[in-house]
């Protein structure tokens, strides 16, 4: 009887050591660090078995230096920003552009092509009469009409890595590709130190790489597309690149309506066909760009043949009196779950 019991004692003792190791395993950190840049919080999180915080601290930091140095050619304010750049030899010289900048707006350029002319960069001139993120305000059909040619007529020279804006007064804008271009240097820095599986993400662009850590991919969270700040949907995203458009954009409200800064470059009015869009892509670049188009839309059929071969998969959320409505196609059916 004493036997059965020592017996009984050891097994017990077995089964809450392996319980011990299964509890500890389960919450294990996988190493990620947060940081504010690009314009907005980004997230790092590597998913490789035996990484520690300690491993990546260093990594961590070469990345995030990268997209530092990647917002300040293509986002910040000021001499670096080599976009902006553009703007003072428009319609007198050609500016030298940093390789990787250069082959993003030639990127740019194929999506305004793959969106059927509603993805374009050439609409800075729009942008600023709306002045977002300052005092925001509705300009007029005259002022928008105005800014309109320098959109729908100006044109660019490119020799080399330089870029000359035909038109003076003609602005690129990067918001809209800038992240998912930097995302995808990070992903492939990350390779180059090597990094397996990993996810680069902020609120509206999301980079994987590797084996998903879960059967059902990656977790990538969406705010509500009429509220920014509430969180709204949980995304398990493929391995690739996903983005996310939506109406909360520097969204205000003027004389009853609201408005946000996703722009239809054909009318310079925010576009109104949804209410968000995701779109899963081969990288993080693409799908940034075509959320963008598939956003103004609202529907990938308008998309050209070439822009539809590029998206994965879409989910696009429409605004039916207060309720959204969620439809889902290709990679990411059924990877969404809305909050309760």
């Amino acid at each position: 009887m004493a036997r059965n019991r020592t017996q009984w004692a050891v097994v017990t003792a077995l089964l809450a050591a392996v319980a011990l190791m299964a509890g500890c395993r389960k919450s294990v950190a996988h190493p990620s660090e947060t940081r504010d840049v690009m314009g907005t919080k980004v997230t790092i999180v590597v998913y490789d078995p035996g990484m520690t915080m300690q491993d990546m601290k260093p990594v961590f930091t070469e990345v995030f230096n990268l997209l530092g140095d990647y917002e300040r050619k293509t986002l910040l304010p000021g001499t670096l920003n080599e976009v902006a750049g553009l703007s003072g030899g428009a319609g007198n010289q050609s500016v030298p552009l940093d390789a990787t900048v250069f082959e993003m707006l030639m990127k740019a350029l194929s999506f305004y092509d793959a969106s059927n002319k509603v993805f374009d960069v050439r609409y800075g001139p729009l942008l600023d009469l709306w002045q977002f993120g300052e005092k925001p305000r509705v300009p007029s059909k005259a002022e928008l009409d105005s800014a309109l040619t320098l959109v729908a007529e100006g044109g660019m020279f490119v020799a080399g890595n330089s870029i000359l804006l035909a038109k003076r007064g003609m602005r690129f804008d990067a918001r809209e590709i800038a992240l998912g271009y930097a995302f995808d240097l990070a992903a492939a820095k990350l390779t180059e130190h090597g990094v397996r599986t990993a996810m680069i993400y902020s609120p509206r662009v999301c980079r994987t790489m590797g084996d998903p850590p879960q059967r059902r991919g990656f977790p990538f969270t969406v705010a509500n597309p009429l509220k920014a700040d509430t969180s709204w949907a949980e995304v398990w995203v493929p391995v690739g690149g996903t983005a996310y458009a939506s109406s909360s954009v520097d969204r205000f409200v003027a004389g009853g309506k609201a408005y946000h800064s996703l722009l239809d470059p054909r009318t310079g009015m925010p576009a109104e066909n949804c209410a968000g869009a995701l779109v899963q892509a081969a990288d993080a670049v693409t799908a940034q760009a075509m959320a963008y188009a598939l956003f103004v839309w609202g529907t990938l059929d308008s998309l050209t043949a070439e822009g539809k071969a590029a998206v994965s998969g879409s989910v696009v959320v429409r605004d039916k009196n207060g309720m959204l409505d969620v439809s889902t196609s290709g990679s990411l059916a059924g990877r969404i779950e809305v909050s309760k």
